[in-house]
C-alpha cells in the first residue's frame, strides 16, 4: 500500500514537472520566434529588401508585384444605336 502511495506521489510529481516544462518551452519558442523576427528585418534592413543575397538566409527578397491582367471588354453589339445611352437621352432633354 504505502509503494503505491509513493508511486502515486511520484506521479503527480512528474504530471508537474511536465507543465512546468510545457510552460518553458512555450516562453523559449514565443523568444526564439521574435529573436528570429528580428534578424529577418535586420538583414533586410542591411542588404535591402530586393537583394538576392536574402535568400541565402531563407528569406523572400522583393522582386516587384506581378502585375494584374487587364479586363478584355466585350464590344458593344452592333445593334445598339446611341440614341438609347443614358447621355444620348440626356442630350435629346436638353
Amino acid at each position: 500500500m504505502t509503494e503505491a502511495l509513493e508511486v502515486s506521489k511520484e506521479q503527480a510529481a512528474l504530471i508537474a514537472s511536465k507543465q512546468e516544462a510545457s510552460k518553458r518551452l512555450g516562453k523559449l519558442l514565443t523568444e526564439g520566434q521574435r529573436v528570429a523576427t528580428g534578424v529577418g528585418k535586420l538583414l533586410k534592413e542591411h542588404y535591402g529588401l530586393d537583394s538576392e543575397k536574402l535568400a541565402e538566409f531563407g528569406l523572400q527578397p522583393f522582386r516587384g508585384r506581378a502585375r494584374k491582367a487587364k479586363p478584355v471588354t466585350p464590344p458593344s453589339p452592333a445593334g445598339t444605336s446611341p440614341a438609347h445611352s443614358p447621355t444620348a437621352e440626356a442630350e435629346s432633354e436638353a
